[in-house]
């Protein structure tokens, strides 16, 4: 199983432009194993995506934060993705076991869609157009 832990510790709606980040690795990984690290506002809306294997909500504080990264720590990661650009993201990950740590360019001036597909030139995987309908890995329970 290869594992990968992206960092999305903002909102709900930046969250689907990484489930389309997600959707890529499990279609060029099969073997694949996804653990997401979620702000208290996207938790549960990320839970509810059926591609997402796990998802670890980031509490504010310090003690919070020590104990996500001892948690963290217990794995190796074929990748860390900090999809999210924030400083306190980037700081977690150094602590991080990990083959490849990939940091989002999305402040950068470019568009979501070009970073989408640096982050997968970085993995080795490549983008098809059918990553980009996401809503159909989302369980909709009791809709």
């Amino acid at each position: 199983m290869n594992k990968y832990l992206i960092f999305r510790t903002d909102r709900i709606g930046d969250f689907l432009l990484t489930a389309i980040l997600i959707k890529s690795i499990k279609r060029n990984d099969l073997n694949s194993y996804i653990k997401v690290v979620a702000s208290e506002k996207n938790f549960n809306y990320i839970k509810s995506f059926e591609i997402v294997d796990e998802v670890i909500l980031f509490k504010k504080g310090i003690i919070n934060r020590i104990k996500l990264i001892n948690s963290l720590r217990k794995d190796k990661y074929n990748a860390v993705i900090i999809h999210d650009s924030k400083k306190r993201s980037t700081f977690t990950s150094l602590f991080l076991k990990t083959d490849l740590k990939i940091f989002s360019n999305s402040n950068r001036n470019i568009s979501y869609f070009v970073d989408i597909k640096n982050i997968l030139n970085f993995l080795n995987f490549n983008f098809d157009n059918s990553d980009l309908d996401t809503l159909n890995n989302k369980s909709y329970n009791g809709l």
